[in-house]
């Protein structure tokens, strides 16, 4: 099997087995003041893949996967911006119940951007793009195989979702000033 992740200008490849049993991060905080970035990555075969990238200042990101095969990708190209990913559960991960988890959090634009994401189960996908103003995401999946896209551009927009079930499914796209949105999905199999 073959991941790639993939950012501006940073690209990580893992093919398994060479990889076998390990985790690897890139973190490349380019010329920017006064950044953070932390990862946690834990699991017996741990296979976990972290790539962060910020080039703005006073920005903070944050990565803590759990179990096995979990990747993701935060690239921060603006002043001020947060974002944190979570993947995965302690207890879950004592069963391999929790991996295999893709996420991807993109924030560009003036700055003031924060991202949160959450995904606990098996086999899920998370996408955030941020650009513009002040904007906040947040994500919560706690089952297995939900997918979850959101796109903001511009104005104070907001979006949540939050999917309890499996195999669901959420696509958002705000364009413009002052949206709001927010999700709940409970069971299984909705769009």
């Amino acid at each position: 099997m073959k991941r790639m992740i993939l950012t501006s200008g940073l690209v990580l490849a893992l093919t398994s087995p060479a990889w076998a049993g390990t985790s690897s991060s890139i973190v490349d905080q380019g010329s920017g003041l006064f950044n953070a970035a932390n990862v946690d990555q834990t699991g017996s075969t741990a296979d976990n893949a972290s790539v962060i990238a910020q080039s703005g200042d006073y920005s903070e990101a944050n990565v803590i996967q759990f179990d096995r095969d979990q990747s993701s990708s935060i690239l921060q190209s603006s002043s001020d911006d947060y974002a944190e990913v979570n993947q995965g559960d302690a207890t879950l991960a004592l069963t391999d119940g929790s991996g295999g988890n893709t996420s991807y959090v993109e924030q560009a634009g003036s700055g003031g951007h924060s991202a949160y994401v959450t995904q606990i189960g098996i086999g899920s996908d998370s996408s955030v793009v941020q650009n513009g103003d002040a904007q906040i995401v947040e994500v919560e999946q706690s089952g297995n195989g939900n997918s979850f896209v959101v796109t903001q551009a511009g104005g104070a927009n907001y979006a949540g979702v939050w999917q309890l079930g499996d195999l669901n499914s959420v696509t958002y796209v705000q364009d413009g000033a002052d949206n709001w949105l927010e999700n709940y999905q409970s069971g299984n199999s909705n769009t």
